[in-house]
């Protein structure tokens, strides 16, 4: 792992299965597509020997956790929960072990491919990953990240959303909130407008103007 680039953590037990931002709050393992950007970790800060590890479509860092319990992630690196030793055994595995927790934080694919704590990161194969690098330039980071949290918030507000847009990437406005159905008056006391933050407000009015 090197400081400033982007990674995919594919599980050895589990091959087509990588470690995926779920939510902007949780995490899990899901079958790889390998242009999602919320399977792709970018390597954020080095403390000494351990890493942190933050998401390229939300924004979040991962958070690691103890034995059988859900890892997540967090608005920030401040805790030690957040940073990871990488393990390696020459070609054989790659894993993860966060900072406080002893033997029972090791990073693990479960059978329901949720992302939980393990006791033991060198023999037991869902705690073993293939790191592939994701090559990015410098400033397709920088774009990426400063979009995450829009993307953060698109999540956090599906059903406003839905009734706003008429698809899952919010870039075409339904007809009854085009400007030729609807006022800046109308608007404003909309229920699902008004339930939305001010940024992806912010988006539908950008989106009314093109």
């Amino acid at each position: 792992l090197e400081v400033g680039q982007v990674y995919r953590f594919i599980n050895v037990l589990y091959p087509t299965y990588s470690l995926n931002a779920n939510s902007a709050t949780d995490v899990n393992a899901v079958t790889t597509n390998e242009t999602d950007t919320k399977q792709q970790w970018y390597v954020a800060a080095k403390d000494g020997e351990y890493y942190v590890l933050r998401n390229l479509a939300y924004g979040k860092f991962l958070k690691g956790n103890g034995q059988s319990t859900a890892w997540s992630m967090s608005d920030d690196y401040s805790h030690n929960y957040n940073k990871f030793e990488l393990y390696t055994s020459n070609t054989d595995y790659n894993t993860l072990h966060t900072n406080t927790l002893l033997n029972y934080a090791y990073i693990h694919c479960n059978s329901s491919y949720n992302i939980v704590g393990w006791s033991n990161g060198t023999t037991d194969k869902g705690s073993h990953w293939e790191i592939t690098k994701v090559d990015y330039t410098s400033d397709e980071i920088t774009a990426l990240l400063e979009k995450a949290p829009t993307v953060a918030e698109v999540a956090a507000y599906p059903a406003a959303l839905e009734a706003i847009f008429s698809d899952a990437a919010c870039t075409i406005l339904k007809s009854a909130y085009t400007t030729t159905s609807m006022t800046d008056e109308q608007l404003a006391t909309d229920a699902n407008y008004s339930a939305l933050p001010q940024t992806l407000k912010n988006m539908v009015k950008k989106k009314q103007k093109t």
